[in-house]
């Protein structure tokens, strides 16, 4: 049985909990997001030690990607998430009210979350450059080796682990699972805890930034509207543009070709603007434009909703009763 301190309740006529109960509660939930991490921390370093003694995994690129994603999914969701629940069992919950968006609103969000996703990649650029060039600390992109549209099967496969299953396993844990334990510590805390577990449990550097950005955007609109499946849709957007449209674009681009219409540029020589190898990269050039042009649609949408006071978040039940 669980220590009765750890078995909250609020005052009904304040519902709130007390000065000691908030402490604990803190704690717990720490320990909880701890025991999550340390679970799947533990079950990838096993599966490591596993893999090797199963060379099939190995036979093609597409098998073993899908065995990444599904050790990757089975270490954070069956054995992490468990040990999280276990621990964090005994803390109320609490569920947002529910309310819906306009159609308008989603695709504003849809903005913002792009502009959390440049911002996010742009602040993960500049720190591992500073630490390249100040320490020596070099690390490379671990989705380098998992985002490949080599072949339609690779697409498939992208599709269904990143596009798909991930938005929606991650948005039931991250948003629903844990915003409704942190709840009752406020709206705020709801959001920024979550956020950075989000954050951590994708565990490198590259995919913190933007992680918590988005993670704390998407956690936001969950407790404002209590209804998981917008957070979902903007997932499975962000998701589709990052893993599958760029790098597809990107594919069609011929390399050999554009560094020997560089070298011609740095030659000074005129380039044949007719030549069909600019024209994928005329296409990757109009879509990053468009996403930076609605990235920027975004900021704007942030800072006009901050000046109207329209992302107030309510204290939830972090002070104590009154006397």
């Amino acid at each position: 049985m669980l220590d009765k301190k750890y078995r909250f309740s609020t005052d009904p006529a304040t519902g709130c909990l007390s000065e000691e109960d908030t402490k604990s509660y803190f704690s717990r939930i720490g320990f909880a997001i701890f025991a999550l991490g340390i679970g799947a921390s533990v079950a990838i370093t096993l599966f490591s030690y596993i893999i090797p003694y199963l060379p099939f995994l190995s036979s093609s690129k597409v098998i073993s990607t899908i065995a990444s994603y599904l050790l990757s999914f089975l270490a954070i969701y069956g054995v992490g998430l468990p040990a999280f629940i276990l621990v964090a069992k005994a803390l109320p919950s609490a569920k947002p009210f529910e309310c819906s968006m306009k159609a308008k609103d989603l695709l504003g969000a849809v903005c913002i979350s792009l502009a959390a996703m440049m911002m996010g990649n742009y602040i993960s650029n500049i720190v591992l450059l500073w630490l390249d060039t100040f320490f020596g600390i070099t690390t490379e992109n671990p989705l380098n080796s998992l985002i490949s549209i080599e072949d339609p099967a690779m697409i498939a496969v992208t599709l269904v682990f990143t596009v798909i299953a991930a938005p929606i396993i991650e948005e039931i844990v991250f948003r629903k699972m844990f915003c409704e334990k942190l709840l009752p510590m406020g709206e705020g805390y709801a959001i920024l805890i979550s956020a950075a577990a989000f954050g951590l449990i994708h565990g490198n550097f590259y995919q913190f930034a933007y992680g918590f950005l988005l993670g704390a955007l998407f956690a936001f609109i969950y407790v404002k509207t209590g209804k998981l499946r917008y957070s979902i849709i903007l997932h499975m957007i962000i998701n589709l543009l990052g893993s599958v449209v760029g790098p597809l674009l990107i594919s069609f681009m011929d390399a050999d070709a554009i560094n020997a219409l560089l070298e011609q540029v740095e030659q000074g020589n005129l380039v044949d603007m007719s030549d069909p190898a600019l024209i994928p990269l005329f296409i990757v050039g109009i879509y990053e434009l468009v996403l930076i042009a609605l990235g920027a649609v975004g900021v704007y949408l942030f800072y006009k909703a901050r000046s109207k006071r329209l992302l107030t978040l309510d204290s939830g039940l972090l002070q104590p009763p009154k006397k």
